[in-house]
């Protein structure tokens, strides 16, 4: 729709209000960047005789976060970044090089002189150039600036009140805004159109409000979504590569050095093994007892029969229950361990079905090289390794599949995969050109798919 003269006009004079808001309010924003937060300034009158008097001058108000709509995005990036060059005029030539980049409105050192400095600009876009991807390239080329952040300018559209408080005197007041579109501080890639949750910071002096601060908190438009579907593809490749996992506890326990010198098959070499050492401590609780059972007759017990794998213990008593947290020596037999304590509590009068026990166990993962993509019989040659020993483990081989697009039911769409391939950690066993059915977590952030993990079924 064609605007009106009356329309151009009016926004018009809200673009060369927000250039003078962003020129005041630069070197403010570089901190906010860097500090999470803007140091909140004194009230002018920090003694007032009354303070719930609504006449208090110079007052900082502050809003509760609240919707407002991106009417434009400025052609405008704040960056800030660490440097140890001395001459600002290498840094300015070094970024104006960048594409994208139209002039620099403003540059300076900030904070306190050291080896490393902090140096922040603000620099004007070329027309249609996008904040990010040029924010994207400074990061990627600047040699003299490490550490580089960043923050962009918009035009809003504010509500016609604004609830605001001043936390110090908690005085609560509705803000009127002098004009419905002002200057925010937004993230980098923030677009036209988006609905953003920002908030407010005004100065109010004798009801007389000052030009508002706004930041953006989060851009709702822009927050990546997680969607579920199941799908079917054909395989046509797979990594030769299988990953195995399970648990190991003290009785069936293999140290990473022993796991690897007795995994030898001639279909796979061991890229990785990495298998945590065992906790010494063991837990038995037991249940079904008097509440007015002496538990020193267990602790009696267990002292005068001199564990020599036990380090230390403690007793945990319940409603009906009790606990024993046993504590083993460096270096000891815990299955001796286990066996001692638990004759001590047979011999206390417990049965073996009143006591349960929680052991240390050890979780761990296998990253192995196959000589060929068929995995079937490295898989077995695993299994007939770990089954005997009472150790389960699952085993994964990434398949590449043929999948390019996935139809999302809850968006009733079909978005593409950017490699026009899709990868799913499969189970072992699998050839080329095979079927394989698999599940998929999708984020997918402005219609596009950022990430997919896909896991057979």
């Amino acid at each position: 729709m064609e605007q009106t003269t009356g329309e151009k006009k009016r926004k018009n004079s809200a673009v060369i209000f927000v250039a003078v808001v962003i020129v005041m309010f630069a070197g403010s924003t570089i901190a906010l960047l860097f500090s999470g937060a803007l140091n909140p300034q004194e009230p002018s009158n920090p003694n007032p005789s009354n303070p719930s008097d609504p006449q208090i001058p110079g007052l900082d108000f502050e809003s509760k976060n609240f919707d407002a709509k991106v009417i434009e995005v400025l052609p405008e990036l704040i960056i800030a970044g660490q440097t140890k060059e001395t001459n600002p005029s290498k840094i300015d030539s070094e970024i104006a090089q960048i594409p994208g980049i139209r002039g620099l409105v403003n540059a300076s050192y900030v904070g306190n002189p050291g080896a490393t400095m902090t140096y922040k600009m603000t620099l004007s876009l070329a027309p249609n150039a996008k904040s990010s991807e040029v924010f994207a390239s400074i990061q990627e080329k600047s040699v003299l600036m490490t550490g580089i952040q960043s923050i962009g300018t918009a035009l809003i559209e504010l509500p016609a009140q604004i609830s605001v408080t001043n936390s110090d005197f908690n005085i609560d007041k509705n803000y009127t805004p002098k004009q419905k579109l002002t200057a925010a501080f937004v993230s980098v890639g923030t677009e036209t159109g988006d609905l953003l949750s920002v908030s407010l910071k005004v100065n109010i002096a004798n009801d007389i409000a000052g030009n508002p601060q706004v930041f953006e908190v989060s851009n709702q438009t822009a927050l990546p979504k997680s969607f579920f579907e199941n799908a079917i593809a054909k395989v046509t490749s797979l990594d030769r590569k299988l990953f195995a996992q399970g648990t190991m506890k003290y009785g069936n326990y293999i140290d990473e050095n022993s796991l690897k010198s007795q995994l030898n098959f001639s279909d796979f070499k061991i890229n990785s093994a990495i298998v945590p050492a065992l906790g010494k401590s063991i837990t038995f609780s037991v249940t079904a007892v008097d509440s007015n059972y002496d538990l020193n007759i267990v602790k009696d017990r267990i002292e005068s029969a001199n564990l020599k794998d036990l380090n230390s213990f403690e007793i945990g008593k319940g409603e009906n229950n009790f606990t024993i947290d046993a504590l083993a020596n460096d270096n000891s037999d815990l299955n001796a361990l286990e066996n001692g304590i638990i004759r001590q509590l047979m011999e206390s009068s417990f049965k073996k079905s009143q006591i349960s026990i929680q052991a240390p166990e050890s979780q761990f993962f296998l990253d192995l090289n196959l000589t060929a993509e068929n995995s079937q019989e490295s898989f077995d040659y695993l299994q007939g390794f770990f089954k005997p020993k009472g150790i389960a483990i699952e085993t994964f081989q990434p398949a590449n599949t043929d999948l390019s697009s996935v139809f999302i039911k809850d968006l009733n769409a079909s978005l593409p995969v950017d490699s026009n391939s899709f990868q799913v950690i499969g189970k072992p066993g699998h050839s080329i050109g095979q079927d394989i059915n698999f599940s998929m977590q999708i984020q997918v952030q402005r219609g596009k798919i950022i990430q997919v993990q896909g896991m057979e079924s």
